[in-house]
């Protein structure tokens, strides 16, 4: 009787050939399975529950990880809007709220945790108990000199303010004692003119009802600590067609706590589509007052604290900060780079290994900002950052920009791919290639070896129209989940694409010789698992899931379920002929298959067989694999926490009829149990003539 062993699709899920084509090296279904080291089908492992579930139950959108100079990391989540520190046990505690319910991520540099989301500043804290700080751009700190006043700033290590700083008209004098701020109106070397800081003064200068701080009335006195933020002109007034941040106020009204500003139609005519956004600082240069911008409407905006006696006529002067609101931050060689939300088209670098650095001219923040709007016809704004090896990458919808260098000044153009990412959370770096979600799949970019240049590849072949086609429909959704790892510990790249994770597994495996091949397999995870909203790699290359009901979830710490709920796991190769390499139409009969399984429990698998393509036969037989044969543990050795082989059994041989001139075996679980490795199949069987 004649016999065919053979191995498991050793390159995984492959949906990009026909059924009639798929080489043996890939699988038509590999759903929950992945290649392990030896060259088998292993059941992924599931989840547990990390922790009781966040206090407000909300969508889990985002973890986050502070991890202090002793390598000590303390977890946090987001949802809705709103930031958890977890407890170390099971409890998460509140620490922060945004104004929005955007979704909310963070990057670490240095000491400092930032969280930003695009519509609010950035906030971040130097300690996993430190209370949230807005991230400000620094320009100077230090005590007060013996000339202060509420209108004027000395301080005795500074000799001439003009040449051994930066301080200009506009910015931003900050008095933590008073707990109050002043806008500077001048510079001279001695001293630096601002705003008045009272319990008498207007707008953010009130001490009595400071911003910040505790009350204590007065006026800044020596000894007090101060702040100085930088700040740029904020041109959104049309004046004949130029853009100016000088304008005249036309209408107000004032509250105990807001004052609304209006100004002519013809200088704006819709304040929400302008860059003003909340928090910005506007300057009544004739009540020489100013305060932080509270809220926005089409015909105007208020202010908050209010500036009393605000009139028609008064003449108002805009600026904001000169640190961007970020849509996306990247730490990229002692430099935080971040896409500005109100210009996307520029990218904007922090000074050399300070993150509060954004010092500079008093025009523009041109100094340190990459035109990526410029770079190519389209005009295209930056949606992602990531780095590989020393090359700066930017991404865009439509293009790819790689730059080599690690300063603003020293950036070179290395490369363009013109093939966009599709989503912020879209690159990972696995350390020899940078891969990215594109329109096209998963795509890498690599350096060609014994050179400097860059080149792009797919890698995501097998089941590129796959992932085509539901990567276009995710991004024509109201709110797109696409997201991207690299989870170290089992060296894969997880894509989530709405509700299925898509594995490529780029782990090495043994042949039989003892030969190391170089992996590249995909499978498919899903049930629970890809209903989970967001997915975070550790520092210590755990992998967490959040989801629903504010729950936060463990990924492959010895378990076989998806925190209880069992998930199916199938295998099936392609059209099988039994004369492999050489193809024959002669017609065969199936009578039995051997399956050669590697369990640790007890497993019961479904295996069935359909003869040709017409699917003219059909069976479907169940076996029962478990860790006992006759009474006798297999694989019992332990090394550590886990075991060495696990119960390697070869079955006896099972009917399984099917008859044509090819055939097809599937082969499906659903259960508990693990670890469960599929490691081939023989099939017995008869070879007829030609039909």
């Amino acid at each position: 009787m004649p016999e065919r062993y053979y191995q498991i699709a050793r390159r995984g899920l492959a949906t990009n050939f026909t059924e009639t084509e798929i080489p043996l090296d890939y699988a038509q279904r590999f759903r929950n399975r992945f290649i392990n080291a030896a060259g088998g089908a292993e059941k992924r492992p599931g989840y547990v529950a990390l922790s009781g579930a966040l206090p407000t139950k909300g969508i889990v959108t985002g973890l986050h990880e502070y991890v202090d100079k002793d390598g000590t990391a303390t977890l946090f989540a987001s949802s809705e809007g709103v930031v958890f520190r977890y407890n170390g046990s099971s409890a998460w505690t509140q620490v922060w709220q945004a104004t929005t319910a955007s979704r909310i991520r963070s990057v670490q540099f240095d000491d400092k945790l930032v969280f930003w989301n695009g519509v609010d500043r950035q906030v971040y804290i130097d300690s996993p108990t430190a209370n949230f700080e807005r991230l400000q751009p620094l320009m100077e700190q230090g005590t007060c000199g013996a000339s202060t006043s509420a209108a004027a700033l000395t301080d005795a290590a500074v000799t001439d303010w003009t040449a051994q700083t930066f301080v200009g008209p506009g910015d931003i004098v900050f008095n933590a004692k008073r707990g109050a701020y002043g806008l500077v109106t001048a510079v001279t070397s001695s001293r630096v003119s601002h705003t008045p800081i009272s319990a008498a003064a207007r707008g953010f200068g009130n001490t009595f009802t400071p911003i910040s701080g505790t009350p204590v009335g007065g006026e800044p006195t020596p000894g007090d600590g101060y702040k100085i933020y930088d700040s740029i002109e904020l041109n959104v007034v049309s004046n004949d067609g130029i853009m100016d941040n000088v304008a005249t106020i036309v209408s107000t009204s004032t509250s105990p706590t807001q004052t609304y500003i209006a100004v002519s139609a013809d200088r704006v005519a819709n304040w929400t589509t302008t860059a003003m956004r909340n928090g910005d600082i506007v300057h009544n240069t004739t009540k020489n007052a100013a305060s932080f911008v509270s809220e926005i409407l089409s015909s105007g905006f208020y202010v908050s604290p209010s500036i009393a006696t605000t009139s028609a006529g008064d003449s108002i002067v805009l600026y904001q900060s000169a640190m961007p609101v970020a849509s996306w931050i990247h730490v990229h060689y002692g430099r935080a780079w971040m896409i500005d939300s109100r210009d996307p088209r520029n990218v904007v670098a922090s000074g050399a290994n300070d993150i509060q650095d954004f010092t500079v001219d008093s025009q523009s923040l041109e100094t340190r900002t990459v035109a990526i709007g410029s770079q190519q016809p389209g005009a295209d704004p930056a949606r992602t950052i990531s780095s590989f090896q020393t090359y700066l990458i930017i991404g865009t919808e439509r293009a790819v920009y790689a730059y080599r260098g690690t300063a603003p000044a020293d950036l070179e153009p290395a490369g363009l791919f013109p093939q966009g990412v599709v989503a912020a959370d879209g690159f990972v770096n696995t350390g020899n290639d940078l891969s990215f979600i594109g329109y096209d799949g998963l795509l890498s970019i690599s350096l060609l070896i014994n050179t400097n240049n860059l080149q792009r590849s797919n890698i995501s072949e097998p089941i590129k129209n796959t992932l085509r086609a539901i990567i276009r429909d995710v991004i024509e959704s109201p709110n797109p989940q696409i997201q991207i790892v690299n989870y170290q510990r089992r060296s894969w790249i997880v894509m989530k694409i709405a509700s299925k994770l898509y594995i490529y597994n780029y782990a090495n495996f043994v042949l039989d010789d003892g030969k190391i091949v170089a992996g590249a397999s995909w499978s498919d995870f899903d049930g629970q698992i890809g209903l989970q909203s967001v997915l975070y790699v550790r520092a210590n290359s755990d992998l967490l899931l959040g989801g629903a009901d504010g729950k936060v979830y463990a990924f492959d710490q010895g378990t076989y379920t998806d925190d209880g709920a069992l998930y199916p796991t199938e295998y099936m190769p392609g059209w099988l002929n039994l004369e492999e390499p050489r193809q024959s139409n002669r017609i065969k009969t199936g009578s039995y298959i051997v399956p050669n399984f590697q369990v640790g429990g007890r497993v019961v698998y479904d295996i069935e067989s359909t003869g040709d393509f017409n699917l003219q036969s059909y069976d479907l037989v169940s076996v029962t694999a478990q860790e006992e044969i006759g009474g006798r543990g297999i694989g019992t050795f332990r090394i550590g926490t886990d075991f060495v082989g696990m119960a390697r059994t070869t079955e006896g041989k099972i009917p399984l009829r099917w008859r044509g001139a090819h055939f097809r075996v599937s082969f499906r679980t659903l259960d508990q149990y693990g670890p469960d490795v599929l490691a081939g199949f023989t099939i017995y069987g008869d070879i007829h003539g030609r039909r």
